[in-house]
């Protein structure tokens, strides 16, 4: 049953990660995919100077779009993606600060980016005019649709070059009308971020080989590709799949079902002879097991549809908790399905630090997701503040200045 009061889990015991301790990265990055991949190079013990315009990062002001707002205070949209961050104010079209910018590199060891290769070669800071300069930097990149073709100077959000272009949206219309289904805000640039990140990793070990830096670059076209493979297989003319997929077409074994409390639950069934006679015992119906109809999943598939029937009719019994747990104790999978705002009070993710309580600088507090990847050797990781814009320019320029010496 889903745990409501994870408050209990507010407990510490975690201790820096030292994984990627004494690496430095520069990031020269906006909006959501390549910071995401800078925020999780901190939590693995990176120093993140984040680089930004006079102006600042434009994701600083989105929050204003939405009900979490935009203070200087609390930026709950920003600082997931930040967290740790050192920010410096640069304007890179000055030649001094260009200078500075420089400086940096000379110390860093990596290199992030999602600026368009147009603008990188303008500015001279492409992979192969750096990679000349500073032959042992790893430079990341993510731009919307790869750095060949025509499209490779084209500006992407995920929205577009992410869910837009793999087919998702046209795929997975509404019913009424056939308008694309709207996406999910910064899903694509997050998949896409750790995507790189795991390229930049693999650099980092390759390094510690040969010494040499390398370019490592993905896309939100490219990610999505990937992410979506399924799908781009099954659809090709020559398998006939099609989607979107009706409730009457999907198999009732991996299907959800609403019960006597109006909440859904899924069932996800992959071992049909193991799991089915199981699942027809425990709804109720152990007559169904010897029925030939459904006795094999091969002769159930010319009517699923009637069984899907039958199951919808036995989880109208009971409430998608009681189901909850008679499924699960009969090690089938299953969920109860919740919405966004019940997902945070998941039991499961608390005490596995997936989510943790987080604390803004006006001591106001949110639930806050927390990168994915768990260190035995440091146990639970916590968010650090992100940086207001320009906090850190005094002192990293200041250690610039002490390293010129």
């Amino acid at each position: 049953m889903l745990n409501t009061n994870p408050t209990i889990l507010h407990i510490d015991n975690s201790v820096p990660c030292d994984a990627l301790k004494g690496i430095r990265v520069v990031e020269l990055t906006e909006y959501v995919a390549a910071p995401a991949c800078g925020r999780m190079l901190f939590d693995y013990g990176a120093e993140v100077i984040k680089i930004e315009r006079p102006s600042g990062d434009p994701w600083r002001l989105v929050g204003n779009n939405t009900p979490c707002g935009a203070d200087v205070d609390e930026n709950p949209l920003f600082d997931v993606l930040n967290a740790g961050k050192k920010s410096i104010v640069l304007n890179l079209k000055e030649w001094e600060d260009m200078e500075v910018f420089h400086k940096l590199l000379e110390t860093a060891d990596i290199f992030l980016t999602n600026n368009r290769m147009i603008s990188l070669r303008r500015m001279c800071i492409d992979p192969e005019t750096l990679a000349q300069k500073y032959p042992a930097l790893i430079y990341g990149l993510i731009t919307g649709y790869g750095i060949d073709g025509s499209e490779k100077d084209d500006p992407g959000f995920d929205s577009v070059a992410f869910w837009g272009r793999s087919g998702f949206m046209a795929s997975m219309p509404y019913e009424d009308g056939g308008y694309p289904m709207p996406t999910p805000t910064g899903v694509g640039d997050v998949i896409t971020g750790i995507t790189l990140l795991t390229g930049i990793l693999s650099a980092l070990v390759k390094r510690t080989k040969t010494g040499k830096g390398d370019f490592v670059t993905t896309s939100l076209l490219a990610s999505s590709f990937w992410i979506n493979n399924n799908m781009l297989l099954m659809t090709q003319p020559k398998y006939g799949a099609k989607y979107p997929i009706s409730r009457s077409e999907s198999d009732p074994t991996a299907c959800c079902y609403k019960c006597s409390d109006e909440n859904w639950i899924q069932i996800g069934i992959m071992d049909y002879d193991r799991h089915v006679p199981k699942l027809m015992e425990i709804l109720g119906i152990p007559d169904m097991i010897n029925d030939p109809r459904f006795s094999t999943q091969d002769t159930m598939r010319e009517y699923w549809n009637e069984l899907r029937l039958i199951f919808e009719k036995q989880f109208s019994l009971k409430t998608s908790d009681e189901w909850q747990d008679i499924i699960k104790s009969a090690d089938i999978v299953c969920c109860k399905l919740p919405k966004f705002c019940d997902a945070v009070n998941d039991y499961q993710a608390w005490v596995n630090g997936n989510l943790e309580k987080y604390t803004f600088r006006n001591n106001a507090t949110c639930v806050m997701p927390c990168p994915p990847v768990r260190f035995g050797s440091t146990g639970t990781m916590r968010s650090a503040l992100g940086p207001r814009l320009g906090e850190h320019t005094d002192e990293v320029l200041n250690e610039l200045k002490i390293k010129e010496c």
